[in-house]
């Protein structure tokens, strides 16, 4: 949608380029419609990540065994990335 209306934009201010009013005020559209593409790009990215970091969990758990007898650091270190502790609870992310 972006990219159509970057193109379109584009467009008339080539069409417009003796008016310098025109043409700044499209410019000015058209930056801050790339600045909201990068951002959903940026955006969607960042989703990626997480999406391939779930799966990749997915993956590792499915292939643990399914009971644990024993205390093992290799994995709780692949379950527990992070511990932020607050005065009220504890959260293991």
């Amino acid at each position: 949608m972006a990219d159509k209306e970057l193109a379109d934009l584009q467009a008339q201010m080539i069409a417009m380029s003796g008016d310098d009013a025109m043409v700044d005020a499209l410019g000015e559209q058209i930056d801050g419609l790339r600045a909201e593409r990068q951002s959903i790009l940026t955006e969607a990215a960042d989703r990626s990540d997480l999406q391939e970091l779930m799966n990749d969990m997915i993956r590792f758990l499915d292939e643990m065994p399914t009971m644990l007898t024993e205390y093992n650091d290799a994995i709780t270190r692949r379950l527990v990335e992070k511990i932020m502790i607050y005065d009220e609870k504890i959260v293991l992310s």
